[in-house]
């Protein structure tokens, strides 16, 4: 068997299996640093939206608007700043062929830019902002609301000056929480987003059955429920559940103790 594999050039599943979590785990390592940008991007918007917003509207009845508000907004701006870039490492992780198209970031922006345009690297951005703010938005504005609620009535939490302090234990369930809740309102954009990047790349996915054609968001959307129903829309969601709720608990956690032990100083 595996010498007919050779001879077609088709790999086996256990060569693609071993392929794609090589590939997946190198693209994941090298494009992480645009992921941690990306964050510290946003939680910098965040703060500085919120200090502004606050002293527009100081009424405390107002604040999960305000947090609603300055997530959304911060997120997309931490999704135009980092936008080619979730789109290279895409394309990386999509690639399903032994010989991979791109073999690096650097060969798929060149590739990316001359055969496809400048225009290739923003593909998908429309479902992008449409998902990163709401899930932003609800992101920080449901775990304002957990920290608030811990904090008052000191169920892992403890009232200051300010906002509280929570422990570790409620910062990383309110993290939690917040990230469980974002995801299921945004996660058929996601799924869009994720579909519309890789439109125009199906000579290197040709291993993976029928491939997925749309022009557009609605065009994604109609598409994806014409064919596979309204369930169609949340496929991988109990994965993308999974890393949601353990991405945002720390993420909420390390920023919360790390402010903590930064005003000591």
């Amino acid at each position: 068997m595996m010498d007919e594999n050779k001879k077609t050039g088709i790999p086996t599943k256990t060569v693609s299996a071993i392929a794609g979590g090589i590939s997946g785990a190198s693209t994941r390592f090298f494009c992480q640093p645009f992921d941690v940008i990306k964050i510290r991007f946003q939680f910098t918007a965040f703060d500085f939206l919120k200090d502004e917003m606050e002293k527009i509207y100081p009424d405390s009845n107002k604040r999960a608007l305000v947090n609603f508000i300055c997530g959304s907004l911060s997120g997309c701006a931490a999704t135009l700043a980092s936008f080619p870039f979730d789109v290279i490492r895409t394309r990386l992780v999509a690639q399903g062929n032994y010989k991979p198209i791109y073999s690096n970031m650097r060969i798929a922006l060149y590739h990316m830019y001359l055969k496809e345009g400048p225009y290739s690297l923003w593909k998908g951005l429309t479902p992008s902002l449409i998902q990163s703010a709401p899930q932003a938005g609800t992101q920080f504005a449901f775990y304002k609301f957990f920290k608030g609620l811990f904090v008052k009535t000191y169920w892992l939490g403890k009232e200051n000056e300010g906002e509280g302090d929570l422990f570790i234990s409620g910062s990383l369930l309110a993290g939690s929480l917040a990230g469980l809740s974002s995801k299921c309102v945004t996660y058929p954009f996601d799924l869009a987003r994720k579909r519309m990047q890789i439109q125009g790349f199906q000579r290197a996915r040709t291993g993976f059955g029928k491939s997925f054609f749309c022009t557009g968001l609605i065009s994604c959307l109609v598409t994806t429920v014409g064919g596979e129903g309204i369930i169609g829309l949340f496929k991988g969601l109990t994965p993308s559940l999974v890393k949601a709720i353990i991405t945002n608990s720390l993420i909420f956690s390390i920023y919360e103790k790390t402010c903590q032990v930064l005003m000591l100083l």
